[in-house]
């Protein structure tokens, strides 16, 4: 065959491969466009039946008019959105009711699955409906290889409160950097008072500093007084991130002594450590905690100075007044950043 005659054929071979991709894009267009179609109806659907039932107090349908197979994800989908949104034990139970009816039996089967979209899923579903009949499938989710699975799986089983589950979370927290890291604290801190006991015998008897450490994180993001005397030792670390952990405790749940803790902290050699016990004065309106934060306005250190100002500003009028009454020629230090604190909103 001579070039002539192949020219020919090869470019009605390129015209009919441009053909075919321009077919394949346009049903593709297509496709995307009724399937579009279809979840936003089903969608207005399932927002209209839970809007009837939390406007008009009318029965959720368990029966008939949603159908699982053809609109479980979009279900799951609404009724995340619709959490964000409210709360209450009537929308608890309908959710629970609704999640349980439609989600759970799919979520049960895919929990095992070989993909992790559709473990994903199920995790979802167990975070929206958690039962004690799926403990075992929960904290197995809770070590899948994909943090979005076992992350979610961590939500549900806090939810339900599984002594197990916790001390898990807490040694993932513990190995996990990053965003990772600070999920696990906030699902830990969202937790229960039975929860937070847990993390509280985990931190007194947990010799790993890692463990530690992470125990001692949650425990100083919520208000309340921990039992355990092991905040005296962690006081007296050699560990600069522990000794800092439990100043915080100190700082956010108030201890018997904690007032005089922090003015102790107060001479620490570690900016850090003096900078959060600074912070934890805010709420101690002694005439002492004015006068030390006084003299924290001349440290040798700008954000030793500036984290004084700001907890004097937030201490009502006296405050004001001492951030007022700096004087340039004294201390100018002192006076710039009273000042700068004063000026900014």
């Amino acid at each position: 065959m001579s070039i002539n005659q192949i020219i020919p054929v090869l470019i009605l071979v390129e015209v009919i491969i441009i053909l075919l991709f321009f077919l394949i894009v346009l049903s593709r267009k297509i496709f995307i466009y009724f399937e579009d179609k279809r979840i936003a109806i089903q969608r207005a659907e399932i927002s209209r039946l839970l809007n009837e039932y939390i406007i008009h107090d009318k029965p959720f349908p368990l029966k008939q008019e949603l159908k699982a197979p053809s609109c479980r994800k979009i279900l799951l989908t609404t009724l995340e959105a619709y959490d964000r949104r409210f709360n209450g034990e009537d929308w608890k139970r309908l959710r629970k009711d609704v999640a349980e009816h439609y989600l759970l039996p799919t979520a049960r089967k895919w929990a095992k699955s070989l993909f992790w979209t559709k473990r994903n899923f199920a995790a979802r579903c167990f975070a929206c409906a958690p039962f004690m009949e799926d403990e075992t499938e929960i904290i197995t989710l809770m070590d899948d290889p994909i943090f979005l699975v076992r992350s979610i799986a961590a939500v549900a089983a806090i939810q339900l409160e599984i002594k197990d589950a916790v001390i898990k979370v807490i040694r993932h927290m513990s190995v996990t950097p990053g965003y990772a890291h600070f999920f696990y604290r906030d699902v830990l801190v969202q937790g229960s008072a039975q929860v937070f006991q847990w993390v509280e015998e985990l931190a007194s008897e947990e010799k790993d500093p890692s463990i530690h450490l992470s125990c001692l994180e949650v425990l100083a993001s919520k208000t309340m007084e921990i039992r355990q005397p092991f905040l005296k030792e962690d006081l007296k670390s050699d560990n600069l991130k522990i000794r800092l952990a439990a100043i915080k405790s100190y700082t956010y749940s108030p201890q018997y002594d904690h007032t005089d803790i922090l003015f102790k902290f107060l001479q620490d050699p570690n900016v850090r450590i003096r900078t959060e016990a600074i912070r934890g004065l805010e709420f101690i309106l002694t005439e002492q905690s004015y006068v030390e934060l006084g003299k924290a306005l001349k440290d040798d250190l700008w954000v030793v100075r500036f984290q004084a100002a700001n907890t004097l500003k937030k201490m009502g009028r006296k405050g004001l007044d001492i951030l007022n009454e700096q004087d340039r020629i004294k201390n100018k230090e002192a006076y710039e950043v009273a000042q700068f604190v004063l000026q900014t909103p």
